[in-house]
């Protein structure tokens, strides 16, 4: 399984296999040149009930105010995949350092 970044920046996070209850680094490709460029290790990925994933936005070259656009990529080990969601991408926008602050401002 992957995120797929597919804007303002083409990067795809790897989840690495691991077994729930645990946690582990994600690898990271990059969209350079024509194809995709391995990157190593960023970030953090949990899985139980629900995976989660942290990843310093500004290792991805994401800064804040960018709207990123990404997918999560599902692939089986013979290479067939699906996006979720299948007809458009999320998009968010990178929050900014006073993120925390706008959300609990009276």
């Amino acid at each position: 399984m992957a995120l797929e970044i597919w804007e303002p920046v083409r990067a795809r996070l790897w989840l690495p296999g691991i077994d729930p209850g645990e946690q582990g680094p994600l690898e990271v490709e990059r969209w350079e040149e024509g194809s995709w460029q391995v990157g190593g290790a960023v970030g953090v990925c949990a899985t139980r009930a629900i995976t989660e994933l942290s990843v310093p936005l500004r290792d991805l070259g994401l800064i804040a105010g960018d709207r990123m656009q990404f997918v999560v990529r599902l692939e089986t080990p013979d290479g067939a995949h699906e996006l979720v969601p299948a007809s458009s991408a999320i998009t968010l926008e990178v929050p900014g350092e006073d993120f925390e602050g706008t959300l609990w401002s009276a």
